[in-house]
């Protein structure tokens, strides 16, 4: 528990002014980037793809000759590039602040043709999408991949996607990014994400719900702030480098539902958080909910839609 105070006494320290905070994300790409190319590539990334091809197997979530949108497409734009390396798209990857990390993406995707036997497609399918990756592998630069592969980077600091017409997407992907958007600016983003995808469109999202200071120290709970009021919560733990929401899965289907989205499918990680002192303010959740660790949703932009939920 000492550890947890400590890191999240420092962050909020980070968090101080604009210097403290460039500071940060200076000092964080540096080290995040020698420490993600001396790793292995996390197995969830290998799980996205399966995941993607799924859905889009069962319900035409991305197709050939669609222009999609990644929302906060991070250091490697991984669900964008991972997309393209089996369906022929246009991608817009839209993000706040530049993380870009060039020698990651092709770390991941040199490990990701290693083990292209764990993608769950088609052989025709897995060959073009080994050939594509041997053509990044050969680029110098982010600039050449998006020449490329038909992709367009942009960078808006302040998160506003009202430059984009209505119905300019077929899909609007994210994978840990919601839950870094402040809580007030949410039904907004959700608003827009509707707005924003053409008739029949897709709006898919991975969604983490633990506490992320857990990351730092594993002897509390994932979801260790859940004991803590929102006042003792802002004051004592919140800060603005690494700020995530404390928004629980029924407020996020809610969130959606309220712009007219149909949800098409869920899939939802759980722990059993047992006895944890749990605030008050969270006793409307079931046991169900208050173990939701992470949360993977896919809506339609549609009037009707068979609904397939797997928890």
């Amino acid at each position: 528990m000492l550890k947890y105070i400590g890191v999240a006494s420092a962050l909020k320290l980070f968090s101080a002014n604009s210097f403290t905070k460039g500071l940060y994300r200076k000092l964080g790409n540096r080290f995040g980037s020698k420490r993600r190319l001396k790793s292995q590539i996390p197995a969830y990334y290998l799980n996205r793809v399966n995941r993607m091809l799924k859905l889009s197997e069962r319900y035409g979530v991305v197709k050939d000759k669609d222009t999609i949108i990644e929302i906060g497409s991070g250091w490697c734009h991984w669900e964008a590039v991972t997309l393209r390396l089996f369906f022929d798209i246009k991608a817009v990857l839209f993000d706040v602040w530049d993380n870009r990390q060039f020698d990651v993406l092709k770390s991941y995707l040199s490990q990701l043709r290693i083990n292209l036997s764990k993608i769950e497609t088609d052989e025709n399918k897995l060959k073009k999408a080994d050939d594509m990756i041997k053509m990044i592998l050969s680029f110098n630069n982010f600039s050449e991949v998006y020449s490329a592969l038909g992709f367009q980077y942009v960078i808006e600091p302040n998160g506003k996607l009202s430059s984009y017409k209505d119905n300019s997407f077929n899909l609007i992907i994210s994978a840990g990014v919601l839950e870094h958007i402040k809580r007030c600016d949410i039904p907004v983003l959700a608003e827009e994400f509707h707005r924003l995808l053409k008739p029949d469109g897709y709006s898919v999202h991975s969604i983490n719900l633990t506490d992320h200071l857990y990351l730092y120290d594993k002897s509390v709970s994932p979801k260790q702030y859940l004991k803590y009021s929102d006042r003792v919560w802002q004051w004592c733990f919140e800060d603005e480098i690494q700020y995530f929401n404390r928004v629980q899965r029924p407020e996020w289907l809610s969130l959606f539902e309220q712009p007219g989205f149909t949800l098409i499918d869920e899939e939802s990680d759980r722990i059993d958080i047992g006895k944890f002192p749990v605030n008050k303010q969270y006793n409307y959740l079931s046991k169900h909910d208050l173990g939701c660790i992470s949360l993977n949703i896919v809506h339609g932009k549609m009037r009707s839609q068979v609904i397939n939920l797997t928890t």
